[in-house]
């Protein structure tokens, strides 16, 4: 057997099962081809990336397409990646996160020919070639604040997020309005990382707020964020995931998690192109459209009064339908 050979074989089952980017020739059987590349959160996030993921093999299973994933190391390796799939003509490049907002507009002007589908990102100045979709994250913390103002036993309740940004700002208000709506009387503490990686700071600004009086603390800082749910396990006190159910990660501390559908985002940015129906612009998903939520309550649902759920289930109706509305500053709106 040639030296060599091994190597190949390698690259193709790569390839095969989409966990690393690869260089190819166009499909000749018409398969869509889509690559996925991560933001420097990685796949294995257990949030935003790990959906995004998630996403993309709903899609190959959905729509028999080819996929290809590229785990970004750097900030500076989004370009270079985006610009690798659009270069070996794939028919669909999705890129995710806000953090790739600018890389992803300069790859889209060099590639004027591909296609490309941004999570979590707008343009206010519309890219025909690209898709951007966003959330209403202020729901999704609304009813994570609720929840929280509803269920805590001292009073005060606590908010980290990651970096001081309109998207982490949505998750904010929308906490802090929830709370006020269901207990406003409950006091909120709130800090941040100042990043979405460093799950260590995440764990020191958890502690001190639970060391502070807070019982509750709702994390929107990416793979920081994991360090908040360990600071719960070592205070015994309870956190709130968001983006994906992370209960699995302490099913005795993780009360729930304000879900935002990534893979939905995914999914229907695969679906346009499959279906010919493709267009660059933005498209907001909400509580109307199951993009948003709050994740089930699993292990810990005996500590959810039954007036609780109520409570939730008609804030969500009201929200849906917009009989409540969460305001937003200018700046921070999708």
């Amino acid at each position: 057997m040639p030296r060599s050979l091994p190597r190949l074989l390698a690259a193709a089952l790569a390839c095969a099962i989409g966990l690393s980017a690869c260089k190819g020739e166009a499909d000749s059987t018409g398969t869509l081809r889509v690559g996925l590349v991560t933001d420097v959160g990685g796949l294995n996030d257990q949030g935003f990336n790990s959906l995004a993921y998630k996403g993309l093999k709903q899609a190959k299973k959905d729509f028999d397409v080819k996929t290809s994933v590229i785990e970004s190391q750097k900030a500076s390796d989004y370009e270079k990646n985006l610009a690798q799939f659009a270069g070996e003509k794939y028919d669909l490049v999705i890129s995710v996160g806000f953090m790739m907002g600018d890389a992803t507009r300069k790859v889209a002007e060099r590639f004027p020919d591909a296609r490309f589908a941004i999570v979590d990102f707008r343009y206010d100045k519309v890219l025909p070639n690209v898709a951007g979709y966003t959330f209403a994250e202020e729901q999704a913390g609304f009813l994570a604040g609720a929840l929280a103002a509803l269920t805590t036993k001292t009073g005060k309740v606590g908010f980290v997020g990651g970096m001081d940004v309109p998207v982490i700002h949505r998750f904010k208000v929308g906490y802090e309005a929830g709370v006020k709506e269901a207990a406003p009387q409950v006091k909120i503490l709130s800090g941040y990382t100042g990043n979405f990686t460093d799950s260590a700071k995440g764990a020191e600004v958890a502690t001190s707020q639970y060391q502070n009086g807070a019982d509750i603390v709702f994390q929107a800082a990416g793979a920081s964020g994991i360090g908040v749910i360990d600071a719960a396990k070592q205070q015994k006190k309870l956190a709130i995931g968001v983006d994906a159910d992370q209960s699995g990660i302490a099913p005795d501390y993780v009360l729930s998690s304000a879900l935002k559908k990534v893979d939905l985002a995914v999914v229907k940015a695969v679906a346009s192109v499959k279906d010919k129906s493709f267009k660059g612009g933005n498209t907001k998903l909400t509580l109307a459209d199951d993009a948003v939520g709050l994740a089930p309550f699993g292990k810990l649902e005996a500590q959810v009064a039954p007036e609780t759920g109520k409570k939730l289930d008609d804030l969500r109706v009201k929200l849906a339908d917009g009989t409540i509305k969460v305001k937003l500053d200018k700046a921070d709106e999708n």
